[in-house]
């Protein structure tokens, strides 16, 4: 029987989202958290496949043993799976691990040729105008963006684009906790669940401070309009 084949060219090329990522200031951290991170990695990007089972979230492709990639086929859930592996990482501190950041583009466009093993090996003007998106990153303070590789007004005009920057000054302020209790709200997780999860356990009133704290409500109404984006002006 013949072997699947390891990539998958497209027929006609519907808008999808790639995120590519690189972990902040990896390089300053010990030798034995580094030796963890892969597994981090790994652990966000199932949060976010687990959590999101119609989106079609890829496996996690690492490579230059800090940066990451992600195709999501649905871009509606592109930005809640942004958030699944970003507060994941930064709630490590949360759950008695190590602590991480990581900056996050997210490309949308067409898809040409996916490469279902190995994701960075994939082809198209998403996998584009995400790699470009994360490049101009590198260096500044922002640590989140996104960009088209085609027509997407919607969810990428100056609205979008300003929206996401001031998404990621949130989050570039949270605590460990703050971040380990939004990602159990992006779950879905009752809040006892979520307050379980921590090590030590919290109490339920600890968490909900943890979420007013993080704004969470902000973060559920920027989710909403990305995923409904029809009911924001966004201009372009």
């Amino acid at each position: 029987m013949a072997s699947a084949p390891k990539s998958a060219r497209a027929k006609s090329t519907p808008t999808a989202a790639v995120l590519t990522g690189d972990v902040v200031r990896s390089n300053e951290a010990a030798p034995a958290a580094l030796r963890l991170l892969p597994d981090h990695l790994r652990k966000a990007a199932k949060a976010a496949a687990d959590n999101l089972p119609d989106a079609g979230v890829s496996a996690i492709d690492i490579f230059r043993g800090d940066s990451w990639q992600i195709h999501v086929r649905d871009p509606a859930a592109a930005l809640a799976a942004a958030l699944l592996v970003r507060s994941f990482l930064l709630g490590g501190g949360a759950r008695g691990e190590p602590a991480w950041d990581t900056r996050i583009a997210i490309g949308l466009g067409p898809v040409d040729r996916l490469d279902k093993r190995r994701v960075s090996r994939s082809h198209g003007a998403a996998f584009a105008a995400s790699g470009e998106a994360l490049d101009a990153l590198a260096g500044g303070r922002p640590r989140m963006a996104v960009a088209a590789g085609g027509t997407e007004p919607m969810r990428t005009g100056a609205f979008a684009r300003t929206t996401i920057g001031l998404l990621d000054a949130l989050v570039q302020n949270w605590t460990s906790k703050q971040a380990w209790a939004v990602h159990g709200a992006l779950r879905g997780l009752i809040q006892n669940d979520i307050a379980a999860t921590f090590r030590p356990v919290i109490a339920q009133s600890t968490l909900v401070r943890h979420l007013h704290a993080a704004r969470w409500d902000v973060v559920e109404d920027v989710l909403d309009v990305w995923r409904n984006p029809e009911r924001a002006d966004y201009g372009s």
